[in-house]
């Protein structure tokens, strides 16, 4: 494999391998070297791609959790974030599991809650944080 077609491909490194003290099969096998390393990046990209995709596919179930799961009313708790209607405010879901309280013992404090309810407060709290701050 000619230097000029190797240096074609973008092997620069290539290049400045001497043909006079290397072989051909050594040219060669560092082409091969750098063409599977672009190969395995290629791939890795692809993960991260596939990765950033279902992590999208999660967020959207996880936001449409949220809107199910927590409902905010005007009237009731001051209009404070709450579990599914009832009078269960998602700050005090917090503040039990700050406390050091499992999802289970949060469950046994606060009866009418299901896990999945616990999880929508995290997630709420989590979504409610992060955003940037822009400064002046």
């Amino acid at each position: 494999m000619p230097l000029e077609f190797l240096s074609a491909l973008g092997h620069a490194d290539v290049t400045t391998a001497k043909l006079g003290d290397v072989s051909d099969d050594v040219v060669l096998l560092f082409a091969g070297a750098a063409i599977l390393d672009q190969a395995h990046t290629l791939a890795w990209a692809c993960r991260a791609v596939r990765a950033r995709m279902e992590s999208a596919r999660l967020n959207a179930s996880a936001m449409a959790e949220i809107e199910t799961r927590i409902t905010t009313n005007p009237s009731q708790c001051g209009g404070r974030p709450c579990v599914r209607g009832m009078r269960i405010r998602v700050c005090d879901v917090l503040d039990l599991l700050a406390a050091g309280l499992t999802v289970e013992q949060v469950i046994e404090e606060l009866p009418d809650l299901e896990r999945d309810d616990v999880l929508a407060c995290l997630r709420f709290a989590s979504r409610s944080v992060n955003h940037a701050i822009l400064a002046a």
